[in-house]
């Protein structure tokens, strides 16, 4: 199989990632992942099992993410061996009230997941996802290479 093969198919998964989460059919969703996954959410809470991921969002499914929506926004592939893929994928949650505490103020959230992947006779498989908020804070490297030639920081 070639790797443009592949690609689509991933996507294909990310894509069912999506649809699936907002539609709020957890067991779906949760069945992209390998049985024995492992899986940290944003708060650093570690999942050791697909039945533990089902069960966080069986939870938060029914109160905070109810009403949550998933946009995906772009995502990178690269190939660790034929039948391993490692990826990031950037998205885009509305609908989420926040946590208390920490309201979201109406705004749109956005993160970035670390997914591992493996080729099973099922098809693409989440091994190992690790998920993280992106916050609205400046990136130091990037706001560096925007920086004029010869400006000094302060």
């Amino acid at each position: 199989m070639d790797d443009t093969k592949a690609v689509r198919e991933i996507q294909a998964v990310f894509e069912a990632m999506a649809e699936r989460w907002n539609r709020h059919d957890t067991r779906a969703y949760t069945s992209l992942w390998k049985e024995d996954c492992d899986f940290v959410n944003v708060l650093g809470m570690h999942r050791g099992s697909r039945a533990e991921l089902k069960a966080e969002l069986d939870y938060l499914h029914a109160g905070r993410f109810k009403n949550s929506q998933i946009r995906l926004e772009r995502s990178k592939i690269r190939f660790l061996t034929p039948d391993l893929a490692l990826a990031h994928l950037w998205w885009e949650m509305s609908g989420d009230p926040g946590q208390p505490e920490y309201p979201t103020n109406g705004r749109n959230r956005h993160g970035v997941f670390t997914h591992v992947l493996e080729r099973t006779t099922q098809g693409w498989r989440l091994v190992a996802s690790q998920n993280t908020d992106v916050l609205p804070i400046p990136d130091p490297i990037r706001a560096s290479e925007a920086m004029p030639v010869g400006s000094a920081r302060k």
